[in-house]
C-alpha cells in the first residue's frame, strides 16, 4: 500500500506481486490510509477475537458436556430408584 501511496499505479503493483484486482481492493480498503500503529494495533485484535473465540467454543463444548452427564446421571437415578 505504501508503494501504491508514493505514485506506483496499482496495475504495476498488481503485476509485480501477483495478485489480482480483487485482492489488491482487498488489501487497500483493509490498509489503505493506515499507518503502522494502525496495522499493528489491527493484528492485535484479530489475535485477541481468535484466543476469545477460542474460549468461547471451550466453554460452550464443557457447559453441553456437563449437561448431557446430568441427563445420563438423572436417567440412571430413575432407573436405580424403580422397583424391580
Amino acid at each position: 500500500m505504501k508503494q501504491h501511496q508514493t505514485g506506483l499505479g496499482a496495475k504495476k503493483l498488481r503485476r509485480k506481486h501477483g495478485t489480482s484486482d480483487a485482492i489488491f481492493d482487498q488489501w487497500r480498503s483493509r490498509y489503505g490510509g493506515r499507518d503502522m500503529s494502525d496495522t499493528q494495533r489491527l493484528k492485535v485484535l484479530e489475535a485477541e477475537n481468535a484466543a476469545l473465540t477460542k474460549m468461547l467454543a471451550e466453554r460452550v463444548l464443557a457447559v453441553a458436556t456437563s449437561r448431557r452427564c446430568w441427563k445420563w446421571e438423572q436417567a440412571n437415578a430413575m432407573r436405580s430408584s424403580e422397583p424391580a
